[in-house]
């Protein structure tokens, strides 16, 4: 596949030749970016590292970010990559610009690991009148109401 970068990124052709230099495409279609790679950024807690980094006019700058906006125009909230892709990939057809709520959800994460949960660790269905939205999160109305009786029997007990 031939990519033509210098005609959208407005790159000179040197900055062209060099950029291109560090793409690999591989079976998925993805564009692995060979060169360097934030190794994660002390300035943001959020940035695990291995997202491709360029040298482009005195900075440094995202690759993905880079050419999702050369392609699709300004960002606006969060890019998300799809699931098959790693964060080296940078083909901008890969990315997704999303609120960075759904951004979360989509990941790994404790928060998304959270929601994307059915039932309570008991066994007990989160979900309809067993549902119960606490401040931080969701919680099973059964188990509560185990945890609520429980406490009223130790308080119960301390002052017999």
């Amino acid at each position: 596949m031939v990519v033509d970068l210098g005609s959208f990124l407005l790159l000179t052709a040197d900055e062209a030749r060099r950029f291109v230099k560090y793409l690999s495409i591989n079976d998925q279609g993805c564009w692995i970016w060979t060169g360097g790679k934030t190794s994660g950024n002390s300035k943001s807690p959020k940035d695990r590292g291995g997202y491709g980094k360029f040298w482009l006019r005195g900075r440094s700058v995202a690759v993905h970010r880079l050419l999702y906006t050369a392609t699709h125009g300004p960002i606006e909230d969060t890019l998300d990559h799809r699931p098959t892709c790693d964060r080296a990939c940078c083909n901008p057809a890969h990315l997704e610009d999303v609120p960075i709520g759904v951004n979360v959800l989509r990941g790994h994460g404790v928060m998304a690991q959270h929601a994307r949960k059915t039932h309570c660790k008991r066994g007990h269905p989160l979900a309809g009148d067993n549902l119960v939205h606490v401040p931080g999160g969701r919680m099973c109305r059964l188990c509560r109401n185990l945890s609520y009786r429980a406490y009223r029997q130790r308080k119960k007990a301390v002052c017999r």
